[in-house]
Parts: structure tokens; C-alpha cells; sequence
């Protein structure tokens, strides 16, 4: 072993013992009443309007939107919203990290954070995960069968997904989920904060982080579709220029106007060039969720998107995608789906068959009633109104 491989070992044991004294001092510091909430680098999803909810109302917190965006950050400190740089100044934001009582997550905490010695500042704060919606996808502790243990990374990655105190569970038929995904048995009972606006004309700055425009046409027939991540080394399905032709044939048989417009999934943010160059495919990164009600066909393989649409009460097909690792029997879409699936090259065929008769209201309804306990309306009052009661206790 040479000196440069021995000077890189103490490093690294410098660098956990420095973060091992970090979480003791998080642990021991007393909080301040606030709630730190963390997002994708784009201003979107439900820790979005959940922030949005608590900087326009008085719950007793101080609500702050932590980002290593800086030109986020400028955006929302511009429009009077509080707002902290995490891609500077690490020292000063360690200070202030370590005196929250209560952070809330849309994603992985280790995505949000990034940095191991910001989630050792976290350390004495209790983490309330959101998610992003809910589906047919296994998840994190509930794939250790199938995964490699013996993978540093892997187990690395459930330690930070388990990490968490509470979770955002929108009915009582997904609390074993949750328990089986991420650990947890401490549950919220409210919608998703992203559907609200599902419900009811954007409010002011939800528009942030958003699409200027996502359809051209008003009178359109408006296609949304919304494909699952690409796995690394395939070919994503929405570059297939005669599928396109296939969905938009079934409208233009019957001489109705209609519109397609592509979102890919966040992950696929990296085919930069392939979403550049074709003139349907938007930009991965923006919120649709503002412009989602005007949608008046979905078409995806079972992202997640799927089950907020259910509040928008317009049909839905269905790609099949082998690729996708769903649950068991117990998930309520796994014995039936709130519309048509497909094969990718049979998606004309289901597309006409939408257009000839929506067979599925019934159906949706009964699924929507299943997947949401409570009320998409109230989802961000609920969940900040229990953060009222809950910091105190933690703050005390």
C-alpha cells in the first residue's frame, strides 16, 4: 500500500469520525420552530405546494425551501419566499441545519442531500417523506431478495431511503407499503400535495418551477403522454417517430384536432439531445402538474402520474413495460387497471378504442375512492395543520 492510498484512508476516517461527532451535536442541539423542505432541483411535486401552502399561511413554523439550485433559490427569495443556498457556504448551513426539527422529503433524502455531512447536521431532525405518488412499483427494502446485499451501494441507498420517520400514506390500503419499502409505521393520513391543483386554477407562485405552456392549441384534443424512466442503455419508447403516428391516426380518421405532447420522466433528463430535437417532447425537469387537468387522454406505463390523473376523471392507456418491478396482489391496480393496456405497436388500437367509448368511468371512480381516503382539496391544510401540532413537541 503507497502513501497516497494510506493518506486517502485516513482521510476517509476523518471524515466519518468528523460526521459521527456532527450527528451527536444535531442530536444534542435545541430546534428552532421551523420546517425545511426538500425537493428535485426544479421547484415541482409535493413537497412544492406543501412549502407553497406553508409560506402563505400562519401554522406556527417558519417554512424554508432548501435547494442546490441558485438560480432557484434567487427566484423564490425574489418573490419573498424563504429559501436557502445549499451549494455554498457549507459551514453557515451546517449551523443552520443542525437547529431543524423537521424536514420533509419528495425524494430519497440521500438525493435531496447529497452532501453526508449535511444528512450527519440532520441527524436530530425527525424526516417526513412525501414520496411521489402512488403505483404499482416495489421499492427499496421490499426488493432485498432480488438485489445483490453484498453491494456497498445498494445497502447504502436503503439506509438512506429507511431513514425517515414518518410517510405521506393517501389511504389505509397502502400503509403496508410503506412499511415494506422504506421501514416506517408512522403515518399521515392526507392527500398528495401535488394534486390540489389538480382541483382548482393555479394560486400565486405555483406557476413557479412550472411549463410557460405546455399545449399550443385550446380547442385541441390535448394527449399527455408520460412515460416511466428509461433504464440506462435502452431505447426510450417516446422516440419512435411511426408510434406517434399510430396514437394520432384514430383523430385524424374522424377529423379532430388534436395535440401530443411528450414528457419523459426527471431521470431522463440526460437525452438532452434526443429532447431538443424533437418538436413534441418536452423538457423532463419542469411541473406539469399545473396543466394536468387540461389533459384530456394520459398515456403511460404506469408512472405514477397515473393515479393523480384518477382526480381528473379523463381516460387512460396503459404501455405494457417488462421492466417495470411491480408489487403483489395486494396493490389495488395490480387485478385492474382504470383504463386500456397495451402493447407499444398495438397503441392505435387502444386509442380508438377510448375515442369510441370511454368503458372505464365506473371503474376509475371506484379506484380513486380506494387509492385516496381523504380529499385532494384540503391535502396541503391537513399535512401543514399536523406539522402545527408536531413541531412544538419538537421544539420544546
Amino acid at each position: 500500500m503507497d502513501s497516497q492510498e494510506i493518506q486517502k484512508i485516513k482521510n476517509q476516517l476523518a471524515k466519518t469520525d468528523y460526521e459521527n461527532d456532527l450527528k451527536i451535536v444535531s442530536q444534542k442541539k435545541p430546534k428552532v420552530p421551523m420546517v425545511l423542505f426538500f425537493g428535485r432541483d426544479n421547484f415541482s411535486d409535493n413537497s412544492k405546494y406543501l412549502f407553497l401552502d406553508a409560506s402563505r399561511n400562519n401554522y406556527g413554523f417558519e417554512p424554508l425551501w432548501c435547494s442546490f439550485n441558485p438560480q432557484l433559490v434567487q427566484e423564490l427569495l425574489a418573490l419573498n419566499l424563504n429559501a436557502v443556498d445549499l451549494s455554498i457556504n457549507a459551514g453557515k448551513n451546517i449551523a443552520f441545519l443542525i437547529k431543524a426539527p423537521l424536514c420533509v422529503f419528495t425524494i430519497s433524502p440521500n438525493e435531496s442531500l447529497q452532501i453526508s455531512a449535511y444528512a450527519a447536521a440532520l441527524a436530530g431532525a425527525q424526516k417526513v417523506q412525501l414520496w411521489h405518488g402512488v403505483g404499482t412499483k416495489q421499492l427499496d427494502l421490499a426488493l432485498t431478495d432480488k438485489a445483490d446485499l453484498g453491494n456497498p451501494s445498494f445497502v447504502h441507498q436503503l439506509v438512506e431511503a429507511s431513514s425517515i420517520d414518518y410517510i405521506l400514506s393517501p389511504a389505509q390500503t397502502w400503509d403496508r407499503q410503506w412499511r415494506e419499502f422504506f421501514g416506517v409505521r408512522k403515518i399521515i393520513r392526507a392527500g398528495m400535495p401535488r394534486n390540489e391543483v389538480l382541483t382548482r386554477k393555479p394560486l400565486e407562485h405555483e406557476l413557479v418551477g412550472s411549463y410557460k405552456k405546455v399545449f399550443k392549441s385550446p380547442d385541441a384534443f390535448k394527449i399527455l403522454w408520460a412515460p416511466s424512466f428509461t433504464y440506462i442503455g435502452d431505447q426510450p419508447m417516446w422516440m419512435n417517430q411511426s408510434i406517434y403516428e399510430k396514437i394520432l391516426a384514430p383523430f385524424h380518421a374522424r377529423k379532430i384536432k388534436v395535440e401530443l405532447v411528450i414528457k419523459p420522466h426527471p431521470y431522463d433528463s440526460r437525452l438532452e439531445n434526443e429532447i431538443k430535437n424533437n418538436p413534441l417532447v418536452i423538457s423532463p425537469g419542469p411541473d406539469i402538474y399545473p396543466y394536468l387537468n387540461q389533459v384530456d387522454l394520459l398515456i403511460t406505463d404506469k408512472s405514477s402520474i397515473f393515479t393523480d390523473f384518477l382526480h381528473c376523471n379523463k381516460p387512460i392507456i396503459f404501455i405494457k413495460n417488462n421492466r417495470i418491478n411491480e408489487t403483489d396482489a395486494d396493490n389495488i391496480f395490480m387485478s385492474q387497471l382504470p383504463g386500456v393496456e397495451t402493447e407499444l405497436h398495438s397503441v392505435g388500437a387502444a386509442v380508438e378504442r377510448v375515442l369510441t367509448k370511454d368503458e372505464f368511468v365506473q371503474i376509475r371512480a371506484e379506484l380513486k375512492s380506494k387509492a385516496f381516503d381523504t380529499s385532494a382539496a384540503d391535502a396541503c391544510k391537513e399535512i401543514n395543520s399536523y406539522f402545527a401540532e408536531l413541531v412544538p413537541t419538537l421544539v420544546a
